[in-house]
């Protein structure tokens, strides 16, 4: 999912959908008009209940006056229960305003265990580059992901910057800033603005598209890291595969642990042949070729580990199909067919 709000929401669903039993959890849903992230109902008894959720995915404080909307909202709904959710914090008052109402704030934290799975506690310095982006001549940016997993790998090692008849990868152009500074040793941060040839393009590998290219920036800084051997399972994959998701409630504490390996992001999904999938866990995309009575002819046509980029065939039971998300995205649609086409002819 490319938009991080929905991916938010459909986050936050999958986490109350494991923790609803006998309930009905949809994502998206229209109530007399108005839209809803999730919804919530369940029967007890002779009576039905609804609980409404709103999703917040911001880096600033959610303010009170969405609180405050929020409370309108659900109440003209008649919801019997109404949680407002934030990846960040509330700002003073919401609580206030919360309470009034009997609404329920709680804030989503992620918490990593690397030191539980790395495959070797041997310490080396390395120079950490983080912030990467490619500067166009109209100074628009073009960012590569933030997440240290096997696509930034891979798109360090396979987007060329080409000028008249050379050639190079940002991995190669960094290695050689790196190698004309050899007193480098500070561990403080360096904001680093490599200046590429005129009229330089940059080559996107799968069909992703050119563009011109100015320039090459990063954030750098020295540190201790544990060494990696590419034997072992991608040290990115380990630590989703090893991490939480702390809920917690307004004043910090914690409401409820849910271990990532459980959470399943299409929790409401039904395969269809010749369509695209993502497992929102890891970041790999899918094509599901057929489906014959219970068993699902699945590709992984986009899986990057080590900075390369993996395919493979495999079948599943169809009662699996709870780790996956179709793919809506047209632009992502397009990438995919292009790698697709590339694995058929080989």
């Amino acid at each position: 999912m490319s938009n991080s709000g929905k991916k938010f929401e459909r986050l936050i669903a999958a986490i109350h959908n494991l923790e609803s039993q006998d309930a009905i959890v949809k994502w998206d849903e229209k109530i007399n008009g108005r839209q809803f992230d999730i919804t919530i109902r369940f029967n007890k008894g002779l009576y039905d209940y609804l609980t409404l959720i709103e999703c917040k995915d911001y880096k600033k404080r959610v303010p009170v006056k969405e609180v405050e909307a929020f409370v309108t909202k659900s109440r003209n709904a008649k919801a019997n229960k109404s949680i407002m959710v934030t990846s960040s914090k509330f700002q003073r008052g919401c609580k206030k305003v919360a309470e009034e109402h009997n609404i329920e704030l709680l804030i989503l934290k992620e918490e990593g265990i690397p030191n539980q799975i790395s495959p070797t506690d041997n310490l080396i310095t390395a120079l950490n580059v983080y912030d990467i982006k490619l500067i166009k001549p109209d100074e628009k940016e073009y960012y590569l992901p933030k997440d240290p997993g096997g696509k930034l790998e891979y798109l360090m090692k396979n987007i060329e910057i080409v000028h008249e008849s050379s050639s190079h990868s940002l991995e190669q152009l960094i290695n050689r800033w790196q190698n004309s500074l050899p007193n480098y040793i500070s561990g403080e941060p360096l904001d680093i603005d490599i200046k590429l040839h005129e009229d330089s393009t940059a080559v996107l590998p799968n069909n992703g598209g050119t563009f011109k290219v100015k320039s090459l920036r990063f954030m750098c800084k020295l540190m201790k890291a544990k060494e990696s051997k590419e034997g072992t399972l991608d040290i990115y994959i380990q630590k989703q595969m090893a991490g939480i998701y702390n809920l917690l409630v307004a004043d910090g504490s914690v409401k409820r642990k849910v271990p990532f390996q459980k959470v399943k992001w299409g929790f409401d999904t039904i395969l269809k042949e010749r369509t695209f999938y993502e497992d929102p866990r890891y970041g790999f995309y899918y094509y599901c070729e057929r489906i014959k009575g219970n068993k699902v002819y699945m590709v992984l046509v986009e899986s990057y580990q080590h900075g390369k980029l993996f395919l493979a065939k495999f079948t599943f039971d169809k009662k699996h199909s709870d780790n996956y998300l179709e793919v809506k995205d047209k632009k992502t649609i397009k990438r995919l067919e292009a790698i697709l086409k590339k694995l058929n002819e080989s």
